[in-house]
């Protein structure tokens, strides 16, 4: 019966991988050689950085600004930059290569989480993260998530091994894999804090939280110290000024003001640098008027901000990415009407009439989607209570993870953000589905 069980299980995986492979290789190949519909909105600044290391040994995107080498960390452009210098300049070997390896390094990942937590997930959650339509159509884009999200996900499964086993060793893997994907994402930056937390609360000494901590910053260091050696600062990015001065402040001028998100993200840009030649500033000057602004603005309306992070990180869960299905399969002229372009404008009830008004095969397909994340989250949100009754301290230590990974996104929710939430939402999702069938199905 063992030797039964353990073939079927083998014949699952084996039908899920080839799934999961075969139909992203088909998407490849339907999309090549229009480059145009695997190309979002930053793919072009990770090509270009990479193109232009190839070319010269520089690390700048020009027509980003002085300081554009230090929004996004180096790992995933020198990714990019080493496929090309080994197989030639061709972003399709890249996604043929990397992404699908990627997904499927996340695959064997979310077993792994689910052994950490000594359960065996259910077929039907394993076919939900196979079928998923975002992370099967930014599979098919140069973005960082498809290699991000497996990389950080083990990051999380060496930190429960270093608390389940007591082992100092873990915890370094876990630091080690955390460090490689802040220098892939900036958004995992603060995550060894979480980490130190998680460590506190399941009585971890101190001195290994030191090492972990430590061992993190070893990993980035390196990219610390070229920053400095540029810009005579020790940042690791300038992302959080353009996010949190222009992006998140964008949001409430938008409501405020009945913009939409990009009119008021020029209009910000404009008021900031008012009188200011950008050709000549420092970066701490610029540091500083970014800074400044953002503290003023989200200050005098926290309630505003309070609700826009509580709706952005909705839209995080619920966005069915009408902008990346209309990259794959266009039927109207690109535009950037997207969800979060108009939220702050017309609201979330006013986005979704825009939705309807659209292609209708594109109406029909993101419905569908959305009805399936509302079941999907719904799910997820009923297997809390028996994930309580049976792995209480696993459940604080993912859901202190999730939370941080959520949050982060702010008021800029989108399905992008979901991507590394997925794998996460997964492990609710099982309790759920298994709690579902044992109350209902017997």
């Amino acid at each position: 019966m063992h030797l039964l069980k353990d073939k079927k299980e083998l014949y699952i995986t084996i039908f899920l991988l080839v799934f999961i492979i075969g139909i992203r290789l088909c998407l490849i190949f339907y999309l090549y050689p229009d480059k145009e519909r695997i190309y979002n909105g930053d793919s072009a600044h990770y090509e270009g950085l990479a193109l232009k290391f190839l070319k010269n040994g520089s690390y700048e995107y020009p027509p980003a600004g002085r300081f554009s080498d230090m929004i996004r960390p180096p790992a995933y452009p020198v990714l990019i930059m080493l496929t090309y210098l080994i197989a030639g300049i061709g972003n399709f070997i890249f996604l043929l290569f990397w992404n699908v390896a990627g997904v499927v390094f996340l695959f064997f990942g979310i077993h792994a989480l689910f052994r950490r937590l000594n359960r065996q997930p259910h077929f039907i959650t394993l076919l939900v993260f196979s079928s998923d339509l975002a992370w099967i159509l930014y599979s098919k884009e140069i973005l960082t998530e498809p290699i991000y999200t497996p990389i950080q996900l083990w990051g999380i499964i060496f930190l429960l091994d270093g608390i389940q086993k007591r082992s100092l060793k873990f915890l370094i893997f876990s630091a080690i894999f955390t460090g490689i994907s802040a220098l892939i994402k900036p958004v995992s930056l603060y995550f060894p804090l979480i980490g130190i937390v998680i460590l506190m609360i399941n009585r971890i000494t101190w001195k290994w939280s030191a090492v972990y901590l430590i061992t993190f910053i070893f990993i980035i260091f390196p990219w610390l110290f070229r920053n400095y050696l540029h810009h005579h600062v020790w940042s690791f990015t300038r992302i959080q000024n353009n996010n949190i001065a222009v992006a998140h402040s964008a949001f409430l001028f938008s409501e405020i003001h009945n913009l939409t998100f990009l009119e008021s993200k020029d209009s910000i840009i404009k008021s900031v640098y008012q009188g200011i030649d950008r050709r000549n500033i420092s970066y701490k000057t610029e540091d500083s008027l970014l800074s400044s602004f953002a503290r003023k603005f989200l200050l005098q309306h926290p309630f505003l901000y309070i609700k826009a992070i509580g709706r952005g990180m909705l839209i995080t869960l619920f966005d069915p990415g009408r902008l990346v299905v209309n990259r794959t399969f266009p039927r109207e002229d690109p535009e950037k009407m997207g969800f979060t372009n108009s939220l702050g404008k017309v609201g979330i009830s006013g986005t979704l009439k825009l939705l309807l008004k659209k292609d209708p095969t594109h109406v029909i397909i993101l419905i569908s989607y959305l009805c399936f994340l509302c079941f999907f989250n719904g799910i997820a949100l009923a297997g809390i209570f028996p994930f309580l009754s049976k792995n209480k301290n696993e459940l604080i230590i993912l859901s202190l993870v999730f939370f941080y990974f959520w949050i982060t996104g702010g008021p800029n929710g989108n399905d992008r953000f979901r991507l590394y939430l997925f794998p996460l939402i997964l492990v609710y999702f099982d309790f759920g589905w298994q709690w579902a069938r044992q109350k209902f199905l017997h």
